[in-house]
């Protein structure tokens, strides 16, 4: 798979592909953008990279990208292999490689008192504020229905979460 990022972007990281972008690969054209080659990515847009298998050979291989578009690019190769929903819902962490119980009861308290310090050396501990309810929606935010298998980012500090299989299916769908 061939990459390009435009340097300085306002959005880090992402694909970009210049405008008139030409690639060719040992002297076969390739598309690199679904987007009329003249229109600017917009903020939340993203470009995606072709896969260029089917064009290259075993040994040396030529591959040259031109524009007339006069901001900085970067140009990568990458070898990548696309996975399925279920290989990566297997790279998630099994539970008993998550986190402890002790650690989790400390983050719930946490986000119980509105903090997300771990620090509790300020704290008056004959004071406690102690909330009596403290609803939890069971409803995927993504797809709207119930959540089987909850997931939360690790360094997230509040007690949301999403349905794992449903977060994969959608960025498989997205391309990310």
């Amino acid at each position: 798979q061939v990459w390009c990022m435009l340097l300085n972007d306002k959005v880090q990281f992402r694909m970009h592909w210049p405008q008139n972008a030409d690639l060719q690969v040992n002297g076969m054209q390739v598309r690199v953008v679904p987007r009329p080659s003249t229109q600017l990515l917009g903020i939340n847009g993203r470009d995606d990279g072709p896969v260029i298998t089917t064009f290259c050979r075993e040994g040396q291989n030529k591959i040259v990208l031109s524009s007339d578009d006069a901001r900085p690019f970067c140009f990568g190769i990458r070898i990548a292999k696309r996975r399925t929903v279920d290989q990566v819902l297997n790279l998630v962490p099994k539970e008993a490689d998550g986190e402890s119980f002790e650690d989790s009861l400390a983050r719930v308290c946490r986000c119980l008192r509105g903090g997300n310090t771990t620090d509790d050396a300020d704290s008056d501990s004959d004071l406690e504020v102690v909330a009596d309810f403290f609803p939890v929606s069971l409803r995927c935010p993504n797809s709207g229905s119930r959540i089987r298998t909850a997931g939360r980012f690790k360094p997230c500090a509040h007690m949301g979460s999403f349905d794992l299989q449903t977060f994969v299916e959608l960025n498989q769908r997205s391309r990310k």
